[in-house]
């Protein structure tokens, strides 16, 4: 037998399948990022609304209002 195919069979190399993980890992981090960056800018004006709401609330709670009663559905 070849020494190179001896250590080959020695070391496993061909079964291993850690860092395949860890690199599809990556690939889906890298494909959500990408999908974010496309999708966060078209729904800016959305979320600007929805966090104003939620501080105008907060703002009502923290001096003691009623939120129900103050925030406008």
């Amino acid at each position: 037998m070849h020494p190179i195919t001896s250590a080959v069979r020695k070391l496993r190399i061909r079964k291993d399948t850690l860092g395949q993980d860890l690199i599809e890992y990556a690939l889906l981090a890298g494909l959500l990022a990408f999908g974010g960056c496309v999708v966060i800018p078209s729904a800016t004006d959305t979320l600007n609304t929805v966090y104003g709401r939620v501080t105008s609330v907060l703002i009502v709670v923290a001096q003691g209002g009623d939120p129900v009663g103050s925030a406008q559905h």
